[in-house]
């Protein structure tokens, strides 16, 4: 199985690392995270979103939004 993993947020924030390590127990998982800490929420979230769409060709079985 391969999951795609979207974080609002950094990676490292302890909501994703317990999401992300507990998937990883089953799944493939690929994580697009904000590059660095943004200005705004709503300037991550683009970000994260054009980061993101080549990849949802990809063939994943599972897209997952973190915080």
């Amino acid at each position: 199985m391969r999951v795609l993993f979207l974080a609002g947020r950094e990676a490292s924030y302890a909501r994703n690392e317990v999401l992300v390590r507990a998937l990883r127990g089953f799944a493939a998982v690929d994580v697009i995270a904000p590059a660095a800490e943004p200005r705004s929420q709503w300037l991550s979230s683009v970000q994260v979103a054009s980061r993101a769409l080549p990849h949802l060709r990809g063939g994943y079985d599972l897209l997952v939004v973190g915080f």
